[in-house]
């Protein structure tokens, strides 16, 4: 059998991300589930983690960049 060996991560440069806590409240949020690689998955794990916040702190912030960048 072949061992299969993982992919090496590039470090991550930390940089200051506006959105560090997501609040939920109750018939205010709405859920939403994506399928994503597992390997895509980790990344965004350990980017979030390395900015101290949540996957969904992390994402948000993320869009609302996105979104600054193309108005």
């Amino acid at each position: 059998m072949i061992k299969k060996t993982a992919p090496k991560l590039l470090p991550i440069v930390p940089r200051p991300l506006g959105v560090t806590t997501t609040d939920f409240r109750v018939g205010e949020t709405k859920p939403l589930q994506i399928r994503i690689e597992p390997q895509l998955h980790r990344e965004i794990k350990i980017a979030a983690a390395e900015q101290g916040k949540s996957m969904t702190a992390f994402l948000l912030e993320c869009y609302d960049f996105w979104l600054s960048m193309n108005k």
